[in-house]
């Protein structure tokens, strides 16, 4: 998801006037996730639906914007 989508805005970097000021200020946020770990190598992973693979030996690592 990305600001955009959040704020509607088209640029994805929204303006905003705060409250008692006349200035306006630019407001750019980022996030990103990341899940890392280890489970059995027959096991499945799946996060938000989207399967994950891993190593022969279990260990996964997922990183998302």
């Amino acid at each position: 998801m990305n600001v955009s989508s959040i704020f509607g805005v088209g640029l994805g970097v929204p303006v905003f006037t705060l409250p008692g000021y006349s200035r306006k200020f630019l407001l750019l946020a980022g996030a990103e996730l990341i899940v890392y770990g280890s489970t059995k190598p027959d096991a499945t992973v799946s996060i938000g639906g989207y399967s994950i693979g891993f190593n022969s030996d279990g260990i996964f690592r997922f990183q998302m914007s």
